[in-house]
């Protein structure tokens, strides 16, 4: 986007050591980056490893994205022989945080018997503060504020362990045997502090809470 003047997008380093097209070690890291008024950067780490009986791979990727958000609003209205003149500014900083991961191993135990673990997460972090101020003027009963400040919260998470095993009785016949653990969570929690002034001096105020949360767990064979 054009409000971000500096930009980087750069692989950090890879890692080559194969023997043969079965056989080896591959890994790659990376990172990226950008920053205006505020700055988004991430980065990804991924390893492979295969020899004659183990295969193995490691995944994972966190990315970081901060942001500045202001909205301005201006209104005349004149109702009933009253004129009110109200204007709205409210900023917004919100942070997105996306974290995934995945790791996997499957092992010969004989010619016929392979068995592996894989395990999989993803989490989505969100958080904002917020301000919003409001100035009335009104031609009947003065000048008044309001303030609203507000800190919001939304997580979200999944993570997914498996075991699985495989019998190879003959080339045509086979045997699998597979288990999910599936756990699912998320969270919603908001504070608001609210303050009314008129003309100048604090009247009243208000603190409130609001929340959700969802867990699920769920097994599968």
């Amino acid at each position: 986007p054009a409000s971000y003047f500096s930009q980087w997008n750069a692989v950090i380093i890879n890692i080559y050591s194969v023997r043969n097209n079965e056989e080896g070690l591959i890994g790659r890291v990376s990172g990226n980056g950008a920053y205006g008024e505020r700055p988004k950067f991430g980065g990804t780490f991924n390893l492979s490893i295969r020899n004659k009986k183990l295969s193995a791979y490691a995944n994972f990727s966190s990315n970081h994205s901060y942001n500045a958000e202001q909205t301005s609003l201006l209104t005349d209205v004149n109702y009933l022989g009253e004129q009110v003149l109200s204007d709205m500014h409210a900023e917004r900083r919100p942070y997105m945080g996306l974290h995934s991961g995945e790791v996997g191993i499957d092992y010969d135990l004989t010619n016929r018997i392979t068995i592996g673990l894989a395990f999989s997460g993803f989490n989505r972090d969100w958080k904002m503060s917020a301000r919003a101020v409001t100035d009335r003027e009104s031609s009947l009963s003065g000048n008044s504020r309001e303030i609203t400040d507000s800190y919001e919260v939304n997580q979200l998470s999944r993570f997914v362990s498996n075991f699985h095993m495989q019998h190879r009785f003959s080339p045509s016949t086979q045997l699998f045997i597979d288990y999910d653990n599936i756990q699912f969570n998320r969270d919603n929690p908001t504070e608001y502090d609210v303050s009314f002034l008129e003309n100048g001096v604090e009247v009243d105020q208000v603190e409130f809470l609001s929340s959700s949360a969802t867990h699920l767990d769920i097994h599968v064979l």
